[in-house]
């Protein structure tokens, strides 16, 4: 089909089932030859086809295909170049269904394999891969299969007495019931669907971190927010137990936060699970009293419900020992120092955190040039959004001057933030989370691929409004493998641009990872400030920063 920019060439590959993760990462290697606008790797769901319409990647024949087939659409400079990559493609893709690892586009994101891995095997069932499993005294089952079948294999699992982690999503929420009341039943754990960390007895699974072990057990709803809370305490120098995920829906009135109360006993049981960190945003009310109730004097428990900072404050906790912080910095940071027998106390780090901040600030603010008074967040993490927003809350202030400058808009509004109506064009202070649907749809996630993210980051640098740019990089298992590479030449582009123009723009990182990872963070930190970036140890920090910068900014101008 012939597109005005390229033309458009495509396959179906009937009744094949391949994980997510594993076609966001072939897509985002056939994007990245020369000649290609745009591809998509797609199973052909209702959602996906809608999607690749939007697009404009959809081809008469995708129709009639079915929710068990492979859509595959590139759109590239010549029918030719198309055609030759479908070929090469429908090779990588018989590498993948034989179990490969040879593959020329490396699946190695693919989550079923992160943490410890043992040779490639070639299971066409589920009984095949219990009875391997048997062997190995196996009593946990990770499901990335198609979420319409996702809920059967689930089943067989928990009928063979072993744990399920579900990172399959489009579960219905009846399955999602069924499974856990049956897993609550025979005294098992469900974790998911669209489960997407979790690291148990050491092992990280899915997009989950190499951490250090200790005696911090963190219990979440959240993916990114276990991955930040757990880093957090590895680099502070204390460890943890276990990270369980329990998926967003869990906490939610319909399904009763089963999976979260089981686990929240699990660990209260678990001998070497000293302290447990509850990461989430907020359950509903009625779940909410079911943890508080769970939760007695046997161990500390620290909880961060995001945004729910009224609700824990009213929960009678009078025989409850748990305490509540409103971040995931702080519920981190407390939860290392109970562990290490310091007391729960952490007035003075925050206070040394703050003034670091505010020195920073000042010294970014004193750079920021006339004209230039709004933030942009372009964040990975989705929690890390919400918690950003929570922070900045810029529509608590005031400046007097009409403009209502302080206005803060989101694709996903938290607190006080207003919706935006347009998710391509940001509106005066914006924070986006590019991993939601409306991004990733029939695309790479970004914690996967910076593509989006670096188109959407050089929009924002020529925007002459923009004084301060936040930007997360979350590491471990699952993500980009090498995000210098995608990174480097951006950032140095990027300046190239503002000093052309005689203007600056302080732009803020955090990097959410260890020493231990793939990555190495402490290599990706040390880079990053290379280039001239401020690199901070917490998207906490980060926002404090970023609005610090902005109210100074203001100031400094005006004065």
């Amino acid at each position: 089909m012939a597109f005005k920019e390229g033309v458009i060439q495509g396959l179906i590959r009937k009744g094949e089932y391949y994980d997510s993760v594993s076609l966001m990462i072939i897509s985002k290697k056939i994007r990245e030859e020369k000649g290609v606008f745009d591809s998509s790797v797609v199973m052909c769901t209702e959602e996906n086809k809608k999607n690749l319409r939007d697009a404009n990647l959809f081809l008469e024949e995708f129709e009639n295909a079915e929710e068990s087939d492979l859509l595959v659409a590139i759109r590239a400079s010549s029918a030719s170049l198309a055609n030759e990559l479908l070929k090469k493609l429908e090779k990588e893709i018989k590498i993948l269904n034989k179990g490969g690892d040879d593959s020329d586009y490396d699946s190695g994101a693919d989550p079923s394999r992160a943490g410890r891995r043992s040779e490639n095997c070639d299971y066409k069932n589920f009984e095949g891969a219990y009875q391997k499993g048997l062997k190995e005294e196996a009593n946990l089952a990770l499901i990335s299969v198609n979420g319409k079948y996702a809920g059967d294999v689930a089943l067989k699992a928990l009928n063979k007495n072993m744990h399920v982690m579900l990172f399959s999503d489009n579960v219905s929420l009846e399955t999602e019931i069924e499974l856990k009341q049956l897993a609550q039943q025979k005294n098992l754990l469900v974790m998911g669907p669209d489960c997407g960390t979790a690291i148990i007895a050491g092992v990280p699974l899915a997009f989950a971190n190499e951490v250090s072990r200790g005696s911090i057990g963190v219990l979440g709803a959240s993916g990114t927010g276990m991955q930040e809370v757990t880093t957090l305490i590895s680099n502070f120098g204390e460890g943890i137990s276990h990270a369980i995920g329990t998926g967003g829906r869990d906490v939610k009135k319909e399904v009763g936060g089963i999976s979260f109360l089981m686990a929240l006993k699990m660990l209260k049981e678990d001998v070497q699970t000293k302290v447990i960190l509850l990461v989430s945003k907020p359950p509903h009310k009625e779940v909410m009293d079911k943890i508080i109730k769970e939760i007695d004097k046997t161990k500390s428990v620290v909880a961060v419900f995001l945004g729910a900072s009224d609700v824990c404050n009213s929960c009678d906790n009078n025989n409850n020992n748990i305490i509540f912080r409103d971040n995931l910095y702080e519920g981190a940071l407390t939860a290392y120092k109970i562990a290490r027998g310091e007391g729960a106390n952490i007035d003075d780090e925050m206070k040394k955190l703050n003034e670091e901040s505010d020195k920073i600030a000042k010294l970014e603010s004193e750079k920021i040039k006339k004209g230039a008074k709004y933030l942009r967040g372009l964040y990975s993490g989705g929690t890390f959004a919400s918690e950003a927003q929570l922070i900045l809350d810029f529509n608590g202030d005031s400046n007097n001057d009409g403009d209502n400058d302080e206005e803060l808009y989101s694709n996903v509004p938290t607190a006080k933030s207003k919706r935006l109506s347009d998710v391509k064009v940001s509106t005066k202070n914006t924070i986006i989370d590019l991993g939601e649907d409306e991004f990733t749809l029939g695309k790479p996630h970004p914690m996967i691929d910076y593509t989006l993210r670096n188109e959407r980051f050089l929009k924002e640098i020529n925007d002459p409004e923009v004084a301060v740019i936040m930007l997360d990089y979350v590491l471990g298992h699952g993500s980009h493998k090498d995000p210098l590479s995608d990174t480097i030449s951006i950032l140095q582009k990027a300046f190239d641009i503002l000093a052309k123009e005689k203007r600056y723009i302080s732009i803020l990182t955090t990097v959410t990872g260890t020493a231990k990872d793939p990555q190495n963070s402490e290599k990706v930190k040390e880079a990053l400030r290379r280039e001239g970036v401020i690199v901070v140890d917490s998207n906490f920090q980060m926002s404090l920063i970023a609005k610090k910068v902005i109210t100074y900014g203001k100031k400094h101008i005006k004065g």
